[in-house]
């Protein structure tokens, strides 16, 4: 089942990108459009949590026998998913490959009501790196 949940709000309440569940997150790297401002990155084995109201309303509004109903699903596990950041005004990277750190920046661009986003996990393709982002952006986060 696929579902798509603005996240914009609670982003950083969502998606356990910190590993606070003992769960290891793995993305990739995020593929950033430069003309559309958007960044798209895969995830794989990533907790969401589960424990707001507004996040379960929506996936049993599109499946009402999601077995996310248990009043108990505090944290589930997302096989795959794909996060995506709108309006991204400025970003960094940064990329361990075999104990060697990899730098990648934009330029520095944001106003005062933009929203500052931390991201990454250890890299779905490699298994000897880690990826960490930063962005900032003033768009929707799914």
């Amino acid at each position: 089942m696929k579902y798509k949940i603005d996240i914009t709000n609670s982003y950083e309440k969502f998606i356990d990108i910190d590993g606070w569940s003992g769960i290891t997150n793995y993305s990739s790297l995020p593929k950033i459009d430069q003309r559309t401002s958007t960044c798209h990155m895969c995830l794989e084995n990533a907790s969401i949590c589960m424990d707001e109201n507004i996040w379960r309303d929506h996936i049993l509004s599109v499946n009402p026998k999601s077995i996310i109903n248990i009043a108990d699903d505090l944290l589930i596990l997302a096989h795959k998913a794909i996060f995506t950041i709108e309006n991204i005004r400025c970003y960094d990277l940064r990329v361990i490959y075999k104990e060697h750190d990899y730098y990648h920046s934009s330029g520095l661009t944001f106003d005062m009501k933009d929203r500052f986003i931390v991201f990454g996990g250890d890299d779905v393709e490699h298994s000897d790196s880690n990826i960490f982002g930063r962005a900032i952006c003033n768009g929707k986060i799914f």
